[in-house]
């Protein structure tokens, strides 16, 4: 979303779409629409424009809308910005509100305060940096990038032994082979190299999906496209071959 609040009320308003009925839903999304316009040039006003809105889910959303994209600016403190999402009325959006404070800010104080999102919000914050420091020739046993992976999950406040960490790391290392090589799991050490090898089965699904769904699966015969390869993976080819009737090629599988 926008650090601007004018610029980010579309997406917020089509939603608010389906909240607001009755007679006075016109009037409510006419005042949600002038608060987030307030809210880009002073954002405390247009918090406090938010609570012309009768209607107590579009309120909260349109103050939801305004934390979110006031945490992209410098005005107002991570504490002041959590606070105002504490007083929302409905408990998920004050905790998703705490997420997008500690997304925006890179905050894992902020994820804290996200309740239910809290996991998810220290995960993102861990791997989301991925196009920064990973190189495209990555390899899952390079030592010099689990030392980074290590250092990003501790700064997210997450254990350095969270499988959804390593998990989410094989998954973009292995995602940006042309040929997926599971081999190089085998040398990591345990619990390591059962969470790359899974983790590589499940990105072969999510490659196999794809083929499925763009109608890139050689149903007729034929070589595999280029991204369903593997090396030396009898149990990979035996998953794509189990979904190939009814699944890959569903006319195979039909009675």
């Amino acid at each position: 979303m926008s650090a601007d609040p004018g610029t980010a009320v579309l997406l917020p308003l089509v939603a608010a779409l389906g909240c607001a009925t009755g007679g006075d839903a016109g009037l409510d999304l006419l005042r949600y629409q002038r608060a987030l316009g307030t809210a880009s040039q002073d954002p405390a006003a247009g918090w406090d424009a938010c609570a012309t809105v009768a209607d107590p889910g579009l309120r909260g959303d349109c103050r939801m809308a305004v934390v979110e994209a006031w945490a992209g600016a410098k005005s107002a403190s991570t504490s002041d910005l959590l606070a105002r999402c504490a007083s929302l009325e409905a408990t998920w959006m004050a905790q998703e509100c705490a997420f997008q404070i500690g997304e925006r800010r890179s905050d894992p104080s902020a994820c804290a305060q996200a309740g239910a999102f809290a996991d998810d919000c220290r995960l993102h914050l861990a791997t989301r940096g991925f196009d920064a420091w990973m190189p495209r020739d990555a390899r899952v046993d390079d030592p010099a990038l689990h030392a980074r992976m290590i250092r990003e999950a501790e700064a997210a406040t997450l254990s350095a032994d969270d499988l959804r960490v390593w998990s989410a790391f094989f998954r973009r290392v292995l995602a940006q082979q042309p040929t997926l090589d599971r081999r190089p799991c085998r040398t990591l050490p345990p619990p390591l190299d059962d969470a790359c090898w899974r983790t590589g089965g499940e990105h072969y699904h999510d490659r196999l999906n794809m083929a499925r769904d763009q109608g890139l699966y050689p149903c007729q015969g034929g070589d595999l496209p280029g991204f369903l390869r593997t090396v030396e993976d009898p149990e990979l080819d035996a998953l794509r071959q189990a979904r190939e009737p009814g699944d890959l090629c569903p006319a195979q599988g039909a009675p």
